[in-house]
């Protein structure tokens, strides 16, 4: 529809978008897209799906916990990387290497939920883990948000931590 409408983000771009690259389309541009910047998340969603089915099926069943912890700390290692060497900041954003840990985590609770595999023990242990982690995190970044700091340039923090913050997610909720 936007096509046939001719907005200019569309049209000189339409290949990218069909093809689910747009994520690739705004690093190689080096900047959003206006009307269709909300495509990168469903590119990197078809890539990562495009992967993952043969990721787990040539994966031995002893080496799929492993597998997925690899995943999972393959996005803070990419954008760590991309940091010290300049990588512009879309690319640590919007690539799949950048967007693995969460796509990771899912596939862990998916792991940990499926009886056969991780079990009711190895799931307790993720939600405890991830409540003990998470809470501090959220608070911090919420007293961050309300007295309007932020973190040390040094620190680096995935994108949408820094640009969303959840000081964002509560002023919505108000």
């Amino acid at each position: 529809m936007a096509w046939l409408v001719g907005l200019p983000e569309v049209r000189d771009s339409l290949l990218w978008h069909l093809a689910y690259a747009t994520n690739i389309y705004f690093v190689h541009i080096g900047d959003w897209h206006g009307s269709v910047s909300h495509l990168w998340s469903l590119a990197v969603e078809e890539q990562f799906y495009l992967v993952w089915p043969f990721a787990i099926v040539l994966t031995p069943r002893r080496l799929l916990l492993p597998m997925l912890t690899g995943v999972i700390a393959l996005a803070p290692a990419f954008r760590y990387y991309g940091a010290l060497t300049g990588l512009h900041w879309l690319a640590w954003f919007v690539l799949p290497f950048a967007n693995c840990d969460a796509l990771g985590l899912g596939a862990l609770l998916a792991y940990a939920s499926a009886a056969r595999w991780g079990g009711v023990r190895l799931y307790s242990g993720l939600v405890r883990t991830a409540l003990w982690i998470g809470t501090p995190f959220v608070l911090v970044l919420w007293f961050l948000e309300l007295n309007q700091l932020w973190w040390p340039s040094h620190v680096v923090v995935p994108y949408w931590v820094r640009e969303h913050r959840v000081g964002l997610v509560l002023r919505m909720a108000d």
